[in-house]
């Protein structure tokens, strides 16, 4: 038989990877890391119980008006219909508030504490950096920052310090003049809830309270009623978020000026040799600012990885396969997996450190019984 008429024996197809075979390859690469980027959009807070875009105006009286998200998200509402604007944003605030951060967060700071202090390489080599530029301050970095579009402060929250997290859009937690009389923010107090009318998802406007004086409203940060004021000048309040069509927000300048600072300083020590890895986490395409962000890092750090994780959106889109993974799942069912993996790589790490070190001790005692 000529071989042309032989049958043709297909290569091999490769094994289809599997959820947990790519939580371990996630977990190399982190483990491998000298610097970490977290980056968070509205899928990483699902898994605490908040809504995503898509489901933030599924209840039924914003059904009866047609009203979607981006609708709700309009600052002009303060001014045309103040309770659907403060039952919008008093809804989002109280659930916020209410809700416990996920132990997802709980596992990326054990993370942090144990591969990305200032102690490790990457620690090392960030310091010296950074020292360069900016030899005053006595305030180091670690490498490590969270970069998030999700505006319910969780980071914070969860205990991540507020100096290595950059709130793009801002958060509930800091509320501004909606005249911008001033361009300071103030915290809320912590017992203050809004009065929301579930019926209709208003929040009508309540009186401040007999025997409020001005000293007192102004001690409550102008949160004595279900339509806080501005503590300065007296008008409406609102929170510092930035919201569709807005050209009042106040933001936290501080946070965008640490990152750009923390950037500028991880791009450096990536040039020269250190490995930077960008956890994304639940960042879609309705609002993709954070998708973007990862996507510019990849093609400006020359010694970068972006590990995607969503359930529907896990794909490269703009960033070159050589410097990406992704994982279609959620935030948390990864994060618990790819948990896992590294306990394991750890256990085995410790295992070979008390080889070598019995090793060592056996080498020394039998040198000692020769002399």
């Amino acid at each position: 038989m000529a071989d042309s008429d032989s049958p043709r024996i297909p290569p091999p197809v490769p094994p289809k990877r599997t959820l947990k075979d790519r939580c371990i390859e996630a977990a190399k690469t982190i483990r491998e890391a000298d610097v970490f980027i977290l980056a968070t959009g509205a899928g990483f807070s699902a898994d605490s119980g908040l809504a995503v875009y898509k489901d933030i105006a599924d209840v039924p009286a914003y059904h009866r008006r047609d009203l979607n998200y981006m609708d709700l998200c309009q600052p002009c509402h303060l001014k045309t219909e103040p309770a659907l604007f403060y039952g919008f944003w008093g809804s989002c605030f109280n659930d916020y508030r209410k809700t416990v951060p996920h132990v997802g967060y709980n596992i990326i700071k054990g993370w942090k504490d144990r591969h990305f202090n200032r102690q490790t390489k990457g620690g090392q080599m960030f310091e010296e950096a950074w020292k360069e530029k900016h030899p005053d301050d006595p305030n180091v970095p670690s490498p490590f920052f969270i970069y998030t579009s999700n505006v319910d402060n969780h980071s914070v929250t969860a205990g991540f310090s507020k100096h290595e997290v950059v709130q793009i859009h801002g958060h509930i937690e800091l509320w501004q003049c909606s005249d911008r009389c001033v361009s300071d923010t103030w915290t809320p107090p912590r017992d203050f809830v809004f009065d929301i009318d579930k019926e209709s998802m208003l929040a009508h406007p309540s009186p401040i309270p007999e025997g409020k004086d001005a000293h007192d409203h102004a001690l409550n940060e102008g949160f004595s009623s279900n339509h806080p004021q501005c503590k300065f000048c007296g008008k409406l309040s609102r929170p510092a978020i930035l919201m569709f069509g807005d050209w009042g927000w106040v933001s936290d300048g501080d946070e965008g000026i640490r990152w750009t600072y923390w950037n500028e300083t991880a791009r450096k020590i990536s040039s020269q040799g250190a490995k930077v890895v960008v956890l994304e986490i639940g960042c879609g395409k309705n609002v993709p600012t954070v998708r973007w962000n990862s996507e510019t890092m990849s093609k400006t750090f020359p010694n970068i990885k972006v590990i995607r994780i969503n359930p529907d959106f896990h794909l490269a889109d703009g960033i070159d396969a050589s410097k990406f993974q992704g994982i279609q799942s959620t935030g948390l069912e990864a994060l618990t997996l790819i948990e896992e993996a590294m306990q394991e790589e750890d256990l085995i790490q410790r295992m070979k450190e008390m080889e070598t070190s019995s090793s060592k001790v056996d080498g020394d005692a039998d040198g000692d019984g020769q002399k």
